[in-house]
Formats: C-alpha cells, sequence, structure tokens
C-alpha cells in the first residue's frame, strides 16, 4: 500500500451500491485520487450481499472499474498476517476444542 491509497471493505462496497448511511464516506474516498483497493474476500462478500439484494455485481464491479478501483487477490499469507493482527484472547483457553485437537493430532 501507498500513501492515499483507499481500501474498500463490503460493507462500504454495499453502502455505496445501495446508497446506505455512509455512501458520501465513500464517494469522498472514490474521489480523492489515491488507488482504490479492494481485497478479494471483501468483493466477494459485497457481490453476494448485493445478490441477496437483488442487484447485479456486475453493475456495481463496473462502477467500481470507472472509480479505477483495483481487486486484489487474498492468499494463505495475507490470511496469516491478518490473524497476526487480531489480539489475542485476555486469558487462554483451558483446552482446545475437540476438533482442533483431532485435527492436531492428524497433523
Amino acid at each position: 500500500m501507498r500513501q492515499g491509497d483507499v481500501v474498500l471493505d463490503a460493507s462500504a462496497i454495499v453502502a455505496y451500491a445501495r446508497n446506505e448511511p455512509g455512501v458520501q464516506v465513500v464517494a469522498n474516498r472514490l474521489r480523492s485520487g489515491g488507488r482504490v483497493l479492494v481485497s478479494a474476500v471483501n468483493w466477494a462478500e459485497a457481490a453476494g450481499k448485493l445478490r441477496q439484494y437483488g442487484m447485479s455485481p456486475v453493475l456495481v464491479r463496473h462502477a467500481l472499474a470507472a472509480a479505477d478501483a483495483e481487486i486484489v487477490p487474498f492468499a494463505e499469507p495475507d490470511a496469516d498476517a491478518v490473524a497476526r493482527l487480531t489480539r489475542p484472547p485476555l486469558r487462554p483457553p483451558e483446552r482446545l476444542p475437540k476438533p482442533l485437537v483431532a485435527a492436531s493430532r492428524s497433523v
């Protein structure tokens, strides 16, 4: 990322597409002159939600393209980086949930 980049999450895309509260904030950011970035994960979530609302994700994608928005990949290392940003629990769990115990034994 660079100074001035704008990153849109799924809720911002949906608000923009549906003219919901916050639309003006998103519109101003789209006109800010910075690169507009959307992770593939956020685009998938937004597109699915827009379909639920009966909207065409294709039309919204064209609107984002008109704003020079770039859908950026989200790979396993990205997911690991995000997980590291999450705050640890206040206290460690006393034991792992059963599915995690079973999975750890098979590794």
